[in-house]
């Protein structure tokens, strides 16, 4: 989704960096939202400058909140649902709008983003 800055030093040269999450459940509306977090968590660290890693570090920010919603993920939530993913003590807090519920899920209140989680909503059908 975007452009590193140039390396500190040496070549100019700048290449995209992409993260890719696979899934087989078509939740676009879920995923647009967790790929937002992440790339906050991944601009709180040196690894968009780091050209070392062939893929995410698992102890870094972005990689604890990617396992954090595996774990929400895997008991498997209904449709429409809400679950709560566990955010990385970070230093700086995510600036984001908070999540939307899509129309049609259940119904309450507002989708929270603490410093602590975020709540997503599962989607109500995957039509």
């Amino acid at each position: 989704r975007f452009l590193p800055p140039a390396p500190r030093v040496g070549s100019k040269l700048r290449y995209p960096q992409v993260l890719c999450l696979v899934c087989e459940i078509p939740w676009s509306s879920l995923f647009f939202k967790v790929l937002e977090v992440t790339e906050q968590l991944l601009h709180q660290t040196d690894l968009l400058l780091d050209f070392e890693h062939k893929q995410l570090p698992s102890d870094s920010y972005a990689g604890l909140f990617l396992t954090s919603l595996g774990c929400a993920l895997a008991d498997k939530p209904q449709l429409g649902s809400v679950i709560r993913v566990q955010l990385p003590k970070v230093p700086t807090p995510l600036a984001m709008s908070p999540p939307k519920r899509t129309c049609g899920g259940q119904d309450g209140g507002p989708l929270l983003l603490t410093e602590q989680f975020i709540e997503l909503q599962v989607p109500p059908d995957c039509g």
